[in-house]
């Protein structure tokens, strides 16, 4: 059997060999994978191969779910070509991008698996891992595995200085430990249907996944090359990401400001104890440059003060409007009973 890319504007047709459906042993179990894509085309031939090429070595039936969240380019023509060979896949298309962690979370509300891997399309995180992922849990004493990144060498210079800072400054602020984490990892159905529960519209995965508690486990893996295209990934749409994960999980900014204003009292106090005995003692009083010192410095603390309440509010006004994390404009579904 061949894969055909039949990307829009694609450059010459391209033949992609595909592993045998695998013959499923074990009948008790159902394995889902969720991807979430977003303008993968260059990828797509390369990945879908190997998950099933991986998938044979695992003792377990399964199922593929890709969530496409909003791509503009061929990805969603290549995956519903893949789905009409396969009867293991099915396909979510989401209206718009609404974000990776909102099309983790539908493809985790469609699937109906015992377990559930959640992995990037990128081939950066390497698709044999779920082997290993799968027996661990199928020794029934984890709940939740995470792969977590022991060399990232392969990864951009900035996203790997930005990544590990911003690691230390949720650990801080926290006491979550994310160095590292990534969103490759294996959840238990219990999870998912816990998970699946969670009303948060601002919603970071890595960090809900150790919240939730259960039984963890970490494994281990060097990052991998991306295989084709480029991350979608942007210094604003980190900052964006990095925002919601503190904001989701503590209120330690807001309390920051609280100390901050106090020490500009304080500080404010000395000063005009300062003022007043050189006014009674007679000593002039030459304050111009201390008085904009003093402008610039409150003023900048007043406006970072702000602009933390507001990133809060933000986040209050996306919860209370109770608006879904996603829509789906197109779906195209296995089907389950002639499956089991």
């Amino acid at each position: 059997m061949h894969f055909t890319d039949v990307a829009l504007g694609a450059a010459p047709t391209k033949e992609i060999a595909w592993p045998s459906p695998m013959t499923t042993h074990n009948k008790q179990q159902l394995l889902s994978l969720v991807i979430p894509v977003y303008n993968e085309e260059d990828v797509i031939p390369a990945l879908l191969p190997q998950l099933v090429q991986a998938l044979q070595d695992v003792d377990i039936e399964h199922e593929i779910i890709v969530v496409d969240d909003g791509s503009s380019d061929g990805t969603w023509k290549l995956l519903c070509d893949a789905a009409h060979r396969r009867s293991d896949i099915s396909l979510l298309r989401l209206s718009r991008n609404f974000g990776k962690e909102a099309a983790i979370m539908a493809g985790l509300r469609e699937c109906t698996g015992d377990a559930a891997i959640v992995l990037d399309a990128d081939l950066q995180h390497p698709p044999r891992m779920l082997v290993e992922m799968t027996e661990q849990w199928l020794q029934g004493d984890v709940d939740i595995i995470h792969a977590v990144k022991s060399d990232d060498h392969n990864a951009p210079t900035m996203d790997r200085v930005t990544s590990h800072w911003f690691g230390r400054l949720f650990r801080r602020m926290t006491g979550y430990e994310i160095r590292g984490a990534t969103d490759y990892k294996l959840l238990d159905r219990r999870v998912i249907d816990v998970l699946n529960e969670l009303q948060d519209y601002n919603l970071f995965f890595r960090g809900t996944t150790l919240w939730l508690g259960f039984r963890h486990r970490n494994i281990y893996f060097e990052l991998g090359n991306r295989r084709g295209g480029q991350s979608k990934w942007t210094p604003m749409s980190r900052l964006r990401l990095g925002i919601t994960a503190i904001t989701s999980f503590t209120a330690l900014p807001l309390h920051l400001m609280t100390v901050v204003g106090l020490i500009s009292f304080l500080f404010a106090i000395v000063m005009g104890v300062h003022t007043l005995y050189n006014k009674i003692s007679g000593v002039a009083v030459e304050g111009f440059t201390t008085v904009i010192l003093l402008l610039l410095i409150f003023g900048s603390l007043i406006t970072l003060s702000l602009g933390v309440i507001g990133a809060y509010l933000s986040k209050i006004h996306d919860e209370v409007r109770d608006r879904p994390r996603y829509l789906i404009a197109e779906e195209v579904l296995r089907d389950r009973e002639q499956a089991d």
